[in-house]
């Protein structure tokens, strides 16, 4: 994932865990078991508790989940 299409890595209240804008709505997170792309309503309904993370957001917590929003909403 380049920078030229998405936006600079922040940094989260999560070890281990960025995030950054990708285009037409994705979300990027990096964790240490890689990266993944996702929407940004699937992130928010594992934060809130109504999802759970399948595939490669199989091990995103609510908690990582949350995290991420607060570090993309702040900047």
């Amino acid at each position: 994932m380049d920078n030229t299409t998405y936006g600079q890595w922040m940094s989260t209240d999560q070890p281990g865990l960025t995030v950054r804008r990708g285009p037409e709505g994705l979300v990027c997170l990096s964790t240490p078991d890689g990266e993944c792309a996702t929407l940004r309503h699937l992130l928010e309904s594992i934060a809130d508790g109504l999802a759970r993370g399948e595939g490669a957001l199989e091990g995103v917590t609510s908690q990582q989940a949350r995290s991420a929003l607060r570090a993309l909403h702040l900047a």
